[in-house]
């Protein structure tokens, strides 16, 4: 299957994000992008597309604490084996639970996308937990802003003071970093709100 195509055959409420994922990689060219929360694999495959850096995909693939959807995980690696095939191959996938996986973690990383929890004492713990795992220049991402506006959305807005924006769109995306540069660039591109 290519990578379009499989966009559009899988429902995703990060679609809308994708053209914004690859301005950011090719803006701040990391060496390492987390994503937190792979689900169908749609923010995974859009911070890879542009094929810099190492994009590591931390999911569980099963019904848990933090979704019921639990897809297929069988069937997800098969069809990014055939990504990879097509170049898509700065991709490794980590099949694990988010707390397990971070007390080995041995990475700085430069975008770290949090979409596992979504309620606010559960972001805000995930926060705490990877956010020290943050290069100095590193940008951080938070998805379902509008989805969960008393969860993360509220935690986005209230419990953070870093320069940071909110995309207008239908979820809402929450981007927050020091590098003031990359805020106003972000800002002079998007249609964006920003909080500080």
């Amino acid at each position: 299957m290519e990578q379009q195509k499989y966009f559009e055959w899988y429902d995703s409420a990060w679609k809308e994000n994708q053209q914004f994922a690859v301005w950011l990689v090719n803006r701040v060219r990391p060496e390492v992008v987390l994503d937190l929360g792979v689900d169908w694999g749609h923010s995974t495959m859009s911070w890879a597309q542009p094929g810099i850096g190492k994009v590591y995909g931390v999911d569980l693939w099963t019904p848990n604490n933090y979704s019921t959807v639990g897809h297929n995980f069988t069937e997800f690696v098969d069809s990014f084996k055939q990504f990879h095939k097509q170049g898509l191959n700065n991709i490794e996938l980590i099949k694990g639970d988010h707390v397990d996986v971070e007390a080995t973690w041995d990475q700085f990383v430069d975008i770290m996308h949090f979409d596992i929890l979504h309620d606010y004492e559960g972001v805000k713990a995930e926060h705490a937990l990877w956010s020290k795992h943050l290069s100095d220049n590193g940008v951080m991402v938070f998805h379902d802003l509008i989805s969960f506006s008393d969860g993360v959305g509220k935690f986005f807005r209230e419990g953070l003071d870093l320069p940071r924006v909110e995309f207008n769109n239908q979820y809402g995306l929450g981007v927050m970093t020091t590098q003031e540069d990359v805020i106003q660039d972000i800002c002079d591109t998007f249609d964006v709100n920003r909080l500080d």
